[in-house]
């Protein structure tokens, strides 16, 4: 049994506990990857006391990809999250399902034409408002708007000042901005980690009120 807090094995009784770094991103293949590094363990005949040590000191060191559901910091009420890599719906519902009131920015340069794919839908409910930027922002507009608080944008930064504006007129709850785009960068940067280190160094320099 794998979960963010224990993995427990009936079998052979190993039940260790452990905890995740405070700003650490719940991702949730985390647990999963966990179980199999110690059921690696427990085959070499590795002691118990090993396998949890080194399983937490592992945990609190573990980072994301750069641009891939990378956590930037928080501050005030606001967590700033980095997705940039996410090109497609799939990879942003994937990121969005991880938090909750999720001020997500998104837009791009589509590869397909963009709709609600299943995974996506689902996760729908976690956004409170989209922002939308980029070559097809409309095209995001006209599918998302039916279940989405939905704005266009000229420019990833006026979408990150509206995202910004809308967490702090809500100081007693606590949002995620989320850069997952489901679009391409080619039409506004070179490449997607361009697009990432332009949020992040917004993110770095956002002054909470």
């Amino acid at each position: 049994v794998c979960s963010k807090e224990r993995i427990y094995n009936k079998k052979t009784g190993l039940d260790i506990r452990y905890n995740t770094p405070k700003d650490h991103v719940h991702a949730a293949f985390l647990p999963i990857f966990a179980g199999v590094a110690v059921a690696i363990h427990e085959y070499l005949g590795t002691t118990r006391d090993a396998i949890e040590n080194t399983l937490q000191k592992t945990l609190s060191n573990y980072k994301t990809l750069e641009h891939r559901c990378e956590f930037v910091r928080t501050t005030g009420n606001i967590t700033f999250i980095n997705d940039s890599k996410a090109t497609n719906t799939l990879a942003a519902s994937y990121a969005i399902s991880q938090f909750e009131r999720v001020l997500w920015i998104c837009g791009g340069r589509r590869k397909t034409p963009f709709c609600k794919s299943p995974d996506l839908e689902a996760t729908l409910p976690n956004v409170h408002h989209a922002f939308l930027v980029g070559e097809h922002k409309n095209d995001f507009y006209t599918t998302l708007s039916q279940d989405v608080a939905c704005s266009t944008h000229d420019s990833l930064i006026d979408a990150f000042n509206a995202a910004c504006a809308i967490a702090q007129s809500c100081p007693d709850q606590h949002f995620t901005i989320l850069l997952s785009p489901a679009a391409t960068s080619f039409d506004q940067f070179d490449n997607f980690t361009q697009r990432g280190d332009v949020f992040k160094n917004a993110a770095k320099h956002y002054r909470s009120r």
